[in-house]
């Protein structure tokens, strides 16, 4: 996303995790990468049970 939308930003992981609950969704999850992935790669943040969910 942050390559293709134009004004993209990086949060930490901290504040995704803030602001995903204020936004609807019921949980994070932090899903961890193989070893031997390149140093600074923290992995994907999976949030699940947003607004769609509920829709």
């Amino acid at each position: 996303m942050l390559v293709t939308a134009v004004g993209g930003r990086d949060y930490s992981r901290a504040a995704y995790e803030r602001m995903l609950p204020r936004a609807g969704f019921a949980s994070t999850e932090r899903v961890l990468v193989a070893s031997g992935v390149a140093a600074g790669v923290n992995g994907p943040l999976v949030a699940r049970g947003g607004p769609a969910a509920n829709a």
